[in-house]
């Protein structure tokens, strides 16, 4: 008689937890979504799935999906109905009072609460989450993965849904003990979505998310557009931003800044956003401005995070305060 997969509770319904959702129901496991009262409705109507990674939108073809399940309130969270629960939100999300109540609920049962799949990115996060959850049954994950309601303008006129793309050689880690990894791992490739083990997800993701948040911060204030950050004076304000949030992130982490980022600089950022459109399946310039619109108050949050961990560790951030005081300038002006 086949073993029965876990039970998951997925926080979070957007392109990336319905990505992960769908996937991890491949490998056997049930999933209930926990969204706002509005939404609950229509996450449990059925929806295509485009995998890009099968070819562009128009050529790819759509897999459907419909959740079998959701709730949206604590009085409909019976804690010990799941054996793990997935946080796919953002670091601002994840400070609400009602994800804080939520993750209380969670940990009521101290002997038996599920395995948490934290998939936030903030330098602080993990600390957050420990402040308020047993390490003993956390898992970190980071994502890997581009996940967006397509189509973006530009793209074929195809019935609306969630496409997403495992890029090469960069499947999702996950770090924590190891019996809940193996776990993770297991429902996830036997779901066909690339994962793998690692020793320090948060200590790992830190270094990238350190670089790319100056970045997309210099992108929006040059109005989305590669050319013109390529050209204008914004890539330098952010690359001596970057400079500071990897020391903000070495000094805190304890780990030595890795080789790639020691030789970044304009020349690979122009490279990179001259090639970009031309390997990915996607038109990226879109994607990026639709998706960290979406999410704007969480690049200004770890802009100021990174500045509040430098007071603490005594690292200098003049740049990334002006970097960020400027951003936040030009939304106001908006």
């Amino acid at each position: 008689m086949a073993m029965e997969g876990p039970r998951i509770l997925m926080l979070g319904a957007g392109a990336v937890g319905m990505t992960y959702g769908y996937h991890l129901e491949q490998g056997g496991a049930s999933v209930t979504y926990f969204v706002k009262p509005k939404y609950r409705e229509s996450v449990l109507k059925p929806t295509h799935l485009y995998p890009l990674n099968d070819g562009a939108l128009g050529t790819c073809r759509a897999r459907e999906y419909a959740p079998s399940r959701a709730i949206s309130s604590l009085e409909e969270l019976n804690v010990r109905d799941y054996d793990q629960v997935w946080l796919s939100i953002s670091s601002t999300a994840l400070r609400s009072e009602s994800v804080e109540a939520f993750l209380k609920k969670l940990s009521s049962d101290g002997e038996h609460p599920p395995l948490l799949i934290s998939l936030l990115p903030g330098i602080d996060d993990r600390k957050w989450v420990l402040e308020r959850y047993p390490e003993s049954k956390l898992i970190n994950g980071m994502i890997s993965l581009i996940a967006y309601w397509a189509p973006l303008e530009g793209e074929p006129d195809i019935t609306p849904g969630w496409a997403f793309y495992f890029p090469p050689f960069g499947p999702s880690p996950f770090s924590g003990p190891k019996s809940g990894v193996d776990a993770v791992l297991s429902i996830l490739k036997r779901g066909k979505q690339p994962a793998t083990a690692h020793a320090d997800v948060t200590g790992m993701s830190a270094f990238p998310t350190a670089v790319m948040m100056p970045l997309l911060a210099a992108l929006e204030l040059e109005g989305w557009k590669f050319e013109r950050l390529a050209q204008g004076s914004w890539l330098k304000a952010a690359l001596e931003a970057m400079s500071e949030t990897l020391g903000v992130v070495e000094a805190v982490k304890g780990n030595a800044r890795p080789l790639w980022s020691r030789v970044f600089s304009a020349f690979w950022v122009r490279a990179g956003l001259k090639v970009a459109p031309y390997l990915l399946p996607l038109p990226i310039e879109t994607y990026l401005r639709v998706h960290f619109t979406k999410v704007g108050d969480q690049t200004l949050f770890f802009l100021k995070s990174w500045q509040t961990s430098a007071e603490e560790v005594g690292v200098s951030t003049e740049h990334l305060r002006s970097l960020a005081a400027s951003l936040e300038n030009a939304r106001l002006a908006r």
